[in-house]
């Protein structure tokens, strides 16, 4: 019965296997092949090591069951060729001879069973059944692999298999996600991948030195936010989820999904999103900066005096991560001074560029700034002169027919429009809707009455009030109405700032 289960066993393994039987001994040729064609599909014979290497590299068969005694080329010589074509093949030697000699060199040339003649039938039986069982995991085993990795290759996801916590497998895109040749190179990058992954609050990496991979391996089919970033420098986030393989122990796919473009970092992480943007803002004004410096170009320098323009060229020649150095006018070092800021432009900014007062050298022209930062708008773009009003003023705010009791103080005004303040937000007061506007200036002479049309064009909510701006909506009355008292309280504005440089 023990027999007949072995019959059965290796008939199931072998059915579908070529094997190559090279014997010089006719007689036994043929009786071993009748043996052999009961379980093997095919069943080629050679007489010799010559005729059966010819053979082999015609039908490149699964077995080769081979004699060591034969003329013209002998077995373990034939085995040897084999094994520079195919490693894979497997290899029987059976021999009438008890040869150290012989058996050295058949493990030397590579062969997989070494059997002596005669040879027992349960141990030809068992030895075939190895070698087919061999075969056949080595098939499924390819299988499994290209299966693997077709699906792997088929996926929009990064993917990484690994067994316990080292790479079997990585898709092409997680390869060119972090910019990596080929899998050699991922395996030794995988060593350090924590690396990778950034700090976020609530996600899988939320503090250092978390041991992540443990983490998930532990938590199967469980979801976990990741952030990393991308060859270009851009954080990513993506759902991280690991999978356990039926039947393999020890084997994990590990699957991420980006999923950036739902914009959910902010939400998890307000303060993480805020400081990498300024991170990143701080990175491109220290680009643009030292092309500057390197090229020696001049930087135009704005303030405001009272709603006023100040502007002078200066010229960048200490750069920090942290600070920058300039040089400019008196007159402009005044201006910085007074407002503890200033702004700098140049040809190649995408936006101005505010900088705060660190300190100032006056007897060697030098401004030290520092908390440098991009502002939406760019004083060389203000199309009209805007200015802070002569002495006092007082502005009555209409919606519709109703007057709103709300106090409202004038910050700068000009042809355009008007900047103002407000402690309170009246109702209805929203951006876009249209508002009339009562203003008495009063420059100690005779008070000029402004009653124009406005559109709520901005608002802003300050520390302890409230600042609004006001577009007016006829352009040519408040041009008529503007244009002379505006005039003269640019050249006041520029008398009084002159006189500054007098001042100690």
């Amino acid at each position: 019965m023990q027999k007949d289960t072995k019959y059965k066993k290796l008939l199931a393994l072998a059915g579908g296997l070529t094997v190559l039987y090279v014997e010089d001994n006719l007689g036994l040729q043929k009786q071993a092949s009748k043996l052999f064609e009961r379980f093997f599909k095919n069943v080629v014979v050679a007489n010799d090591g010559r005729e059966g290497l010819n053979l082999f590299k015609e039908l490149n068969p699964d077995i080769v069951i081979t004699d060591v005694k034969m003329p013209h080329m002998n077995g373990l010589e034939m085995v040897k060729h084999i094994r520079e074509i195919s490693l894979d093949t497997q290899v029987i030697v059976t021999t009438a001879f008890d040869d150290k000699e012989n058996l050295l060199e058949a493990i030397d040339v590579g062969v997989d069973k070494y059997l002596k003649k005669p040879i027992a039938m349960d141990v030809l039986l068992e030895a075939l059944e190895q070698i087919s069982l061999k075969i056949q995991n080595s098939k499924n085993q390819k299988l499994f692999n290209h299966y693997v990795h077709d699906v792997f290759e088929h996926q929009d996801n990064m993917l990484i298999l690994l067994n316990k916590r080292e790479p079997v497998i990585v898709n092409q895109k997680t390869l060119d996600f972090f910019s990596l040749k080929d899998f050699a190179a991922f395996k030794e990058f995988f060593k350090g991948f924590s690396k990778q992954l950034l700090t976020h609050n609530n996600f899988l990496y939320n503090k250092e030195n978390i041991e992540w991979l443990d983490v998930v391996q532990a938590n199967v089919r469980k979801l976990f936010n990741v952030k990393i970033k991308d060859k270009d420098g851009e954080n990513r986030h993506f759902m991280l989820k690991a999978y356990s393989i039926p039947d393999k122990d020890d084997f994990f796919i590990l699957s991420f999904d980006d999923i950036t473009e739902l914009n959910l970092l902010a939400i998890y992480d307000k303060d993480a999103i805020s400081k990498e943007k300024k991170e990143d803002e701080k990175k491109t004004i220290l680009s643009l900066l030292e092309i500057i410096k390197r090229n020696q170009s001049q930087i135009k320098i704005y303030n405001s005096y009272k709603g006023l323009n100040i502007s002078n060229t200066g010229v960048l020649f200490r750069l920090t991560k942290e600070e920058i150095n300039i040089k400019t006018t008196y007159l402009q070092q005044r201006a910085i001074s007074i407002n503890k800021y200033c702004i700098i432009e140049s040809e190649i900014f995408p936006k101005a560029i505010k900088c705060n007062l660190k300190s100032i050298n006056y007897e060697n022209q030098q401004v030290e700034l520092e908390n440098l930062s991009f502002v939406d708008t760019k004083p060389s773009e203000q199309n009209n002169v805007r200015v802070v009003p002569f002495g006092t003023h007082k502005v009555s705010l209409f919606g519709g027919d109703r007057r709103l009791n709300v106090e409202v103080n004038i910050l700068d005004i000009s042809i355009d429009g008007v900047s103002v303040s407000l402690e309170v937000i009246p109702p209805k007061f929203t951006v876009g809707n249209d508002f009339r506007l009562n203003i008495v200036l009063d420059d100690s002479k005779i008070p000029l009455i402004v009653d124009l049309k406005a559109k709520l064009y901005k608002l802003d909510e300050k520390r302890k009030n409230f600042e609004a701006v006001f577009v007016f909506e006829d352009k040519l009355k408040a041009k008529k109405l503007l244009v002379e008292y505006i005039s003269k309280r640019q050249m006041a504005l520029i008398r009084e700032f002159k006189g500054l440089q007098y001042a100690k």
